[in-house]
């Protein structure tokens, strides 16, 4: 039986972790607690056997707080987690202490919430990547289109650096034009190291138009990405409980089920469980 597997959900309480990035028009769907629990009941209906737990604070108590959940709950099968990647130094300490725990999969920067979108390109940004490269950790990257120019460079000089593209750049983020997000994630997709979140397509394009369709939400990119990319290297996750300011848990399959085309049965258990297992090690 093929392996369902939902590798980008995220767990918080507010008041204790870090919750930053929550703007107000956010907070009625989301200034909730959301606990390893919650989601359970979501993986038992549609047959998942666990999840990837994705970085959404930027402390040291929220690491390890992840890794205690993902120790206590079983289905909780990995952790992305986060380091300050314009301190080196401090990177590496973190890295060593949090990566003797087999659960810890990687790191995810913020890079959406970075102003200058050079941010990559400072020498102790790029030291961290190469450490990161050389730790063999994978690396997520949470961006938006305007960002996406400078991975292709970090894909070369990391050719064997497990690199994944979140929400597939938010394409429906106001952010230059979808002819710029194609070019860009055109070049991206040659990159055979780099795979792609099929996710948060549906919550992004309602956060700036009134209300969603798939056809306007997921398809133009799920498919487009299919073709560049190849459905060996694509990857659903739900963004649970980020999906919540759209729909529900049974929206973020369905609208991706419909959107990205025809699929065999062997393309489907790719697209939802074994693409994952497979990059993250499962």
């Amino acid at each position: 039986m093929a392996r369902r597997i939902d590798p980008h959900v995220h767990f918080w309480v507010p008041g204790e972790n870090d919750l930053s990035w929550m703007v107000d028009a956010i907070k009625p769907a989301l200034n909730h607690t959301f606990l390893p629990p919650d989601v359970k009941e979501h993986l038992d209906r549609n047959n998942i056997e666990g999840v990837v737990k994705v970085q959404a604070g930027q402390t040291h108590a929220d690491n390890a707080w992840w890794l205690e959940l993902a120790d206590e709950y079983p289905y909780v099968l990995g952790v992305i987690g986060w380091v300050d990647f314009t301190n080196p130094a401090e990177a590496a300490d973190w890295l060593g202490e949090f990566g003797e725990n087999p659960k810890f999969l990687g790191v995810r920067p913020m890079l959406e919430g970075e102003p200058d979108v050079d941010w990559v390109l400072q020498d102790s940004v790029q030291q961290t990547i190469a450490m990161i490269a050389e730790l063999d950790l994978i690396l997520e990257l949470l961006v938006f289109p305007r960002h996406l120019k400078y991975v292709p460079d970090i894909a070369r000089r990391h050719p064997e650096m497990r690199i994944n593209i979140n929400h597939l750049a938010k394409p429906a983020v106001p952010d230059g034009t979808i002819d710029d997000w194609k070019r860009t994630m055109a070049a991206i997709a040659a990159f055979p190291n780099v795979t792609f979140k099929v996710s948060a397509l549906v919550e992004m394009w309602g956060a700036f138009n009134n209300g969603w369709t798939v056809e306007d939400a997921v398809t133009p990119f799920a498919r487009f990405i299919r073709k560049e990319a190849g459905i060996e290297r694509l990857i659903w996750a739900s963004d649970w409980p980020v999906v919540l300011m759209a729909g529900d848990y049974t929206d973020a399959i369905e609208s991706t089920l419909e959107g990205i085309g025809d699929l065999t049965a062997e393309e489907e258990a790719m697209l939802f469980g074994e693409n994952a297992a497979n990059f993250y090690r499962l």
